[in-house]
């Protein structure tokens, strides 16, 4: 229920503020060092991603062998996100630290293909939320998210993008009102950028071998991208609650599989809007499975 209250602060549609409280704002958590106390590598990218001290990271590495935790039980216990808050049961497919990397990392310069992915939604009782976003190599911006649109104000809002983006490819899912989105784009004389990704389909995956589906695959090279630095996305808590929100399982096959949205009680829709732009990887070209798979070509 609390994490629920959190999610609907974060979207900014209840009457909560989101406030989160890092486990280093603690002035007392914090161990004395010695001259000869040498920092691991990870632990200095740890120091400077969040601005501690030597005293504070002290008090991480000995907390951490004293209680027998793991990196995990660290994060939940003493966390230094929202996202390593709310961490129930398995480790976050992408971890919040790659994410918090990412939102600080501003002056990546975007160049090269450019996506944008749309997760629409329909108009309903408490509806998931339409979302729009931009990626361009390194860099991801652009970030707006809608609730209660109707389909043809989605479209509209995607031609006021390719007027001021010019984008090389539109990516929608097409589950649920996205293929009335597509082919309103379609008939307005889009349709060698409009791309149609069904998320759920497995016939589509690059590396069917690895993924258990399409939507599996999409969160996964977007993880690979993440870890790949430096790389910038939108300073936004919605966005990073979204990418933080999903665990991941082998299936039969041991392949990736991630956690439902009925799993999670809700949608990532941002996090989902940003994997939509790696429905296909810019360097791959497969003649046999069309232009969707070869982006080198600009239309």
């Amino acid at each position: 229920m609390f994490h629920s209250f959190w999610e609907e602060a974060i979207q900014g549609i209840n009457e909560f503020t989101p406030i989160f409280i890092p486990w280093f704002w603690e002035p007392s958590y914090r161990i004395p060092v010695g001259e000869d106390f040498i920092t691991t590598e990870e632990e200095h990218e740890y120091m400077l991603l969040y601005g501690l001290d030597k005293e504070q990271l002290h008090f991480r590495r000995v907390t951490t062998n004293n209680s027998q935790l793991k990196e995990l039980g660290f994060q939940q216990e003493y966390p230094s996100n929202a996202e390593e808050a709310f961490i129930t049961s398995g480790a976050a497919f992408i971890p919040g630290k790659i994410v918090e990397k990412a939102r600080k990392c501003q002056d990546v310069v975007a160049s090269g293909l450019k996506y944008i992915g749309v997760d629409p939604a329909g108009v309903g009782e408490n509806p998931d939320r339409t979302s729009i976003i931009i990626r361009q190599g390194r860099k991801a911006y652009g970030l707006k998210s809608y609730r209660n649109y109707e389909t043809m104000e989605i479209v509209g809002l995607i031609l006021r993008l390719i007027k001021e983006e010019n984008p090389d490819f539109i990516c929608i899912d097409t589950i649920g009102i996205g293929v009335g989105v597509g082919d309103r784009l379609k008939e307005l004389g889009y349709g060698r950028i409009v791309k149609y990704i069904n998320s759920a389909e497995t016939k589509s995956c690059v590396y069917p071998d690895r993924y258990h589906n399409k939507r599996a695959e999409m969160w996964g090279l977007m993880k690979e991208w993440l870890e790949s630095e430096p790389v910038s996305i939108p300073d936004a808590n919605s966005l990073a609650a979204d990418l933080g929100s999903l665990s991941a399982k082998p299936d039969s096959l041991n392949r990736i599989k991630l956690q439902s949205k009925k799993e999670i009680t809700k949608s990532p829709d941002e996090g989902d809007a940003l994997a939509l732009t790696f429905a296909f990887p810019a360097v791959y070209n497969h003649a046999n499975i069309g232009n969707i798979l070869n982006p080198t070509i600009r239309f």
